[in-house]
């Protein structure tokens, strides 16, 4: 019986003290604002909605609103604050509040390592509503098309996250939006700021092997698994550093763990297997084992260091999908995931080797490098092929000259913002990255005004 008690006053001991440390956060939220003591970057105002979820745990689109809300964004979340006048673009001062009160206007907190960024050249970056697929599906955004009648295509950003789980893609999803097409300018900037805030966050954490967010499920496949027993229907769970195989039964028992890092070896290691076939990077007795014979368009190889392994999509009565136009749209599909997954495994191995290797920092033509250089050429290349044809094909009511000069501010800012992200804050980091890469005469041509202004990179799409 004592013992019992003991453990029941522990935990009760434990439970008030998560207390304590919630109403300090809060408390030290009130008393200091918006301000870098606390983690708060930035405190502005704007037209934005965020789900609101219901007792049951489920997305109440009806209790959902669009409207100006007050955003603070930290070091590591994004807080939707209740306006106390919602239909004004107008900031309120800020000003202390009671517990009560402050709580009481917090309609969402949504942590970085929650948010799904889905675009961009390295799928780094927030979406505009137009970029995002199937959006007219989602009833959100159905609301927001209603209440904003001016381009909201362009002029809102979406910011799906997990937030424990959900039971259908889009249930919980935020955004942000501009009201006139002239706030394009400022939405696009909000965008790349938020953006780059929130890929540090999680490529910091995303460097320690053994945190949560690593355990983060992106997306869930039907598929058909080779095993040494022959050829099993299961359920294909991509997180963000592995793949886990259940059965597709009431057990959901796992088959198989196959870890991304495992494929390092082998550079991205993944290949859809007729592309595989065609470099030969695969043997041509690959789908040994499985009946009927697979398509090659239907199926993905994982060649690791230690393991190798095989799948294909599945039909509904879960065999092998052998239709290529059902099979092609589905595997692009798994194959685009493993690639996000295994960039962010190769930006964490590069780091690792530039931070720590002697050898590697001052050999300008290592593959760490490379794959730097070529991070930042995709940023560069994103900031003409999205964000400058945005400018170019929205903003009327300037004139080419003014949105040309934006267009060039961006790619330079964007590219030497690039550059310091990939350093971590690390000082030593970033002055290798910087000589290696931006002041590498190598890559002259590629991070230069000639190059901005080349027909391939610019005139081609606006002309």
């Amino acid at each position: 019986m004592k013992i019992i008690n003991l453990r029941n006053l522990k935990q009760t001991i434990f439970k008030i003290i998560l207390f304590l440390i919630y109403i300090l956060n809060l408390a030290a939220f009130i008393e200091s604002q918006c301000s870098t003591k606390n983690g708060c970057l930035i405190r502005k105002k704007i037209m934005s909605y965020v789900t609101v979820v219901g007792k049951n745990g489920k997305p109440n689109i009806k209790r959902s609103a669009i409207n100006y809300k007050i955003l603070y964004v930290f070091t590591d979340r994004l807080i939707f604050y209740s306006s106390p006048n919602p239909a004004s673009a107008a900031l309120e001062a800020e000003t202390p509040l009671q517990l009560n009160e402050q709580e009481s206007r917090i309609e969402r907190v949504i942590f970085y390592g929650d948010i799904i960024l889905e675009c961009g050249k390295y799928k780094n970056k927030l979406c505009h509503a137009q970029e995002y697929r199937n959006k007219d599906q989602i009833e959100s955004f159905k609301l927001i098309q209603k209440k904003l009648k001016n381009n909201p295509d362009a002029l809102c950003l979406l910011i799906p996250f997990f937030e424990n789980e959900y039971h259908k893609s889009h249930d919980k999803i935020a955004y942000l939006c501009g009201t006139e097409i002239k706030d394009l300018y400022n939405i696009i900037s909000l965008k790349q700021y938020l953006s780059r805030q929130i890929e540090t966050y999680q490529l910091k954490i995303a460097l320690d092997r053994y945190n949560g967010f690593n355990g983060m499920l992106r997306k869930q496949f039907n598929v058909v698994l080779k095993t040494k027993e022959g050829q099993k229907p299961v359920i294909a769970k991509i997180f963000i550093k592995g793949i886990v195989f259940n059965k597709n039964d009431l057990t959901a028992e796992m088959i198989k763990y196959f870890s991304f890092y495992d494929l390092r070896k082998y550079a991205y290691g993944a290949f859809k297997v007729k592309d595989g076939l065609a470099k030969k990077k695969i043997p041509n007795n690959w789908s040994e084992g499985i009946s009927p014979q697979p398509h090659p368009d239907c199926c993905i190889y994982l060649k690791g260091e230690t393991s190798e392994e095989v799948f294909c999509v599945a039909n509904k009565s879960g065999g092998i999908e052998n239709a290529p136009d059902i099979c092609k749209a589905k595997i692009d599909k798994i194959y685009q995931e493993i690639r996000i997954s295994m960039r962010g495994i190769y930006f964490a191995e590069s780091f690792h080797q530039i931070q720590n290797n002697k050898n590697v920092i001052s050999n300008c033509k290592s593959k760490e490098y490379i794959s730097f250089r070529h991070r930042a050429e995709k940023t560069i290349q994103n900031s003409i092929e999205t964000d400058c044809k945005l400018i170019m094909t929205y903003i009327n009511s300037d004139d080419f000259k003014k949105k040309y000069d934006w267009c060039k501010k961006n790619f330079f800012d964007e590219l030497k913002l690039e550059l310091r992200l990939m350093s971590l804050k690390d000082e030593r980091v970033f002055q290798s990255i910087n000589n290696c890469i931006y002041n590498n005469k190598s890559y002259a041509s590629i991070f230069s005004v000639e190059n901005f202004d080349s027909n391939e990179i610019f005139y081609c799409i606006f002309l």
